[in-house]
Formats: structure tokens, C-alpha cells, sequence
């Protein structure tokens, strides 16, 4: 028995239509137009499979077919189809789809299951509508409520009650999509491999042996601002010069500690950000990942706070940091943000040691 391939590529070229940027790749937050259209295109799509869409108090579109035995727990296969910014087309949609064409295989083959099936489909499980990612599987879980809504704000500082209820939902009401272990026999998910470790090894499926443990964190390095002409290299304070000194020992962690510890620094803010301005401020946000949360609190706390003084130091050995210090008054410094950074699956950290 072999599912429609032809079908399946169909629908995935179809949804990935939702959302296209002009720029490549699909945008399609959640609480959107593009997302309530892609929710409809998808509930068609499960009542051709002989699922029955519904959507939960949390706004997870969840498509259900009755079992045989109405003693038997559910068997969930699911995934989400919101999109981070130009995602590709497989990304979480391919677990959806993917559901769907399994559920429509077998009712095509005349395959009655004794559990009931359902596909669930997660809601803001990227984060990028509100930067709360897991937010449907959460509320799925049990683990948010209304004044977590309330409390919680979106990227623009709006709290995300407020888009619940712009999209006819009561966020009080979320609880009532939390689901009992009772309630459920298995959960599958099909995913799309966002790396080349597959490719590389030749292998075309893999199996998640566990899930990644993470923190952000803020480094933030302040120099001082000046003219690109005007001040002569040994009277700068230029604040990219340690900080850019932070990638390679960054990496000297992760390659010390070894795999499958990862850290990333995937984003810095050069202030003013002039090309003929010496930086005055650097904002760098390192993404530290393991599947243990012992190793990450291990490179996080005592191996990246000594990284980050080690790139401190090397600035100081490089003359600028020194140089400035003494004629004008101080280098203020390299500072991890207190409170860490809040990512999408990851905890909010706090650092006071006063690195």
C-alpha cells in the first residue's frame, strides 16, 4: 500500500501558494489572513480524507476520524503549517499534509482503524507571529492560560490576548484545549531534516533519537562613536573589535565540548551601523543547543562567561580597547543582558555575575 505521491506534492505546492513572497520562500504567520486562508484550504483537505476539522480554543485546526473501537485512544499524526520569514515549502506543512495523505490512503484502501486518528495542526509553533513559540502545542499540553495571553506580548508590544479576541477567540478559554494524556495512544510527526546530515550520508529517513535543549543569550559590547576619517586607529574606541573576536572562541566551545553541542551566533546589532561611523555598540545573541540541558547550562555558564572575557582581553591586547581607554576616559565594557534573551522554545536565563 503506497500513499499518492502525485496528490501529496499537489497540495504541498498548493499551500506553499499562501503566503509566497515575491522574494522567495513562503511567509504565513499565524492570526493572518494568509494563515485563515491556508486553514480553510487544509480543512478541505482533511474531509476529502474522512477527517472532520474543528478548530480548538487555542485556534489548533485539529482533523479527527472516529475509530472502530470507541474504546481506544487516539492516534495523532500532526505538525504545524505556520512559516517562519521566506520558509521553504516543506518546513512543518510536510507533517500536515503528510498526516492527511495517510489518513486518505487507507480510507482509499478500504483500511478501518480500531483508534480514531487525528491530525493536529499547531498553532504558532514557529514564534514569529508573537515570539512565544510552542504556543498551540502548550495549550494543547496544559500548560498556558488566559493570563499567560494577557501577560505575554506580541513583537510590536501588543499582548497576545488582544489577537485572540481580534480573531474571535476568548482567551480565558484556552484551557479548554488542553487534552488528557488519557485522550491519546501515540503522537507521530513527520519532518522535513533542516540540516544536509541525511544528504550527506546518503540516507533518505531518519529518527529523532531526542529534542534539543536551548538558551539565548545578549552580549553587548560598548565602545565609543566616531567619525571613520577623522580619528586615527590608537584614539578609537571601537566596540567591534572584541566583539567580533567572539565568533571564532564561540565556536572553540562548541569544538571543545563536542557534538552534538552546536552554538550559533545568528545575529549582531552594530550601532550606529554607518559605514563611516566607528561602531559605538555592539548587540551579539548566541544560540547555544544540546540535547542535554546540563551541557548547555555547562557552555553557557561557566565556558561561554569565560569566552566572553577572553574576547574582552583580546581587545584589550589589540591596542584599540587600551589605547582609547587611556586617552579618553574608558572602554565601558562587555555586559551579558540580564534576564538572558526569551526565545521560542528556550527558558529565560538570568545572568548576575556581572560579566
Amino acid at each position: 500500500m503506497n500513499v499518492n505521491g502525485e496528490r501529496l506534492k499537489a497540495h504541498i505546492e498548493a499551500l506553499a501558494k499562501i503566503g509566497a513572497d515575491p522574494e522567495g520562500g513562503v511567509t504565513r504567520y499565524c492570526f493572518t489572513p494568509e494563515y485563515e486562508e491556508a486553514a480553510l484550504l487544509i480543512s478541505g483537505w482533511m474531509r476529502d480524507a474522512g477527517l472532520t476539522p474543528r478548530r480548538d480554543a487555542a485556534g489548533n485546526l485539529i482533523g479527527r476520524k472516529e475509530g472502530t473501537d470507541p474504546s481506544r485512544k487516539a492516534i495523532a499524526i500532526g505538525s504545524h503549517f505556520d512559516t517562519v520569514k521566506r520558509a521553504g515549502q516543506f518546513d512543518g506543512c510536510f507533517g500536515v499534509l503528510g498526516a492527511i495523505e495517510i489518513v486518505q490512503t487507507l480510507a482509499e484502501n478500504g483500511v478501518e482503524m480500531k483508534w480514531p486518528l487525528e491530525v493536529p495542526c499547531f498553532v504558532e509553533e514557529e514564534g514569529t507571529r508573537f515570539g512565544a513559540g510552542l504556543l498551540g502545542s502548550k495549550a494543547f499540553a496544559g500548560k498556558i492560560d488566559g493570563n499567560y495571553l494577557r501577560k505575554t506580548k506580541d513583537l510590536e508590544g501588543k499582548p497576545i490576548a488582544d489577537t485572540y479576541v481580534q480573531y474571535g477567540y476568548d482567551p480565558d478559554r484556552i484551557v479548554e484545549a488542553r487534552r488528557s494524556p488519557d485522550e491519546l495512544e501515540a503522537y507521530f510527526e513527520m519532518h522535513i531534516e533542516q540540516a544536509s546530515v541525511l544528504d550527506t550520508y546518503g540516507e533518505q529517513l531518519g529518527i529523532v533519537e531526542g529534542i534539543a535543549g536551548y538558551v539565548w543569550l545578549k552580549a553587548v559590547f560598548e565602545g565609543r562613536a566616531d567619525h571613520a576619517g577623522a580619528t586615527p586607529m590608537d584614539l578609537r574606541n571601537d566596540a567591534i573589535i572584541p566583539a567580533s573576536m567572539m565568533v571564532p572562541q564561540a565556536e572553540k566551545i562548541a569544538l571543545d565540548m563536542g557534538k552534538p553541542l552546536v552554538i550559533t551566533v545568528g545575529r549582531m546589532l552594530i550601532s550606529p551601523g554607518n559605514i563611516n561611523v566607528v561602531p559605538g555598540r555592539v548587540e551579539m545573541y548566541f544560540d547555544i543547543r544540546d540535547l542535554s540541558m546540563d551541557r548547555v547550562r555547562e557552555a553557557q555558564s561557566r565556558r561561554a562567561r569565560g569566552v566572553l572575557r577572553d574576547a574582552y582581553r583580546a581587545g584589550e591586547r589589540s591596542g584599540h580597547v587600551r589605547r582609547a581607554a587611556r586617552h579618553r576616559g574608558g572602554h565601558r565594557g562587555l555586559r551579558l543582558a540580564q534576564g538572558g534573551v526569551r526565545g521560542p522554545r528556550g527558558p529565560r536565563r538570568r545572568d548576575t555575575d556581572g560579566s
